[in-house]
């Protein structure tokens, strides 16, 4: 019973290893989109009309969340990248049953 225990708490400790690496993915996604969103904006720092207009975009993109269709891809990578975390819980379950029938 203490070795099932264990095991099954090294299993959730695995998952939850797991969730946390697609956590800190998905973060470093949203940075890296951010920081090239600003880097576009100041290719105009010499222009005071382009740089405000891309300002006020950044604002309503990243602090209002008003987006043309970068919000739902955002989603849609959460969702995809969610479900391929539990695919590859699911996998890495079932080779170490493979291994313990072997």
């Amino acid at each position: 019973m203490i070795v099932n225990d264990l095991r099954m708490r090294h299993q959730g400790l695995e998952r939850e290893n797991l969730s946390c690496g697609v956590k800190l993915d998905l973060q470093e996604l949203k940075k890296k989109r951010f920081k090239d969103d600003v880097f576009e904006v100041v290719q105009h720092i010499q222009d005071y009309k382009k740089l405000k207009k891309g300002v006020i975009r950044l604002y309503k993109a990243w602090v209002k969340e008003e987006t043309n269709g970068k919000k739902a891809n955002v989603d849609a990578d959460d969702a995809n990248t969610g479900e391929r975390g539990r695919h590859e819980t699911d996998i890495q379950h079932y080779r170490v049953q493979l291994s313990r029938s072997l």
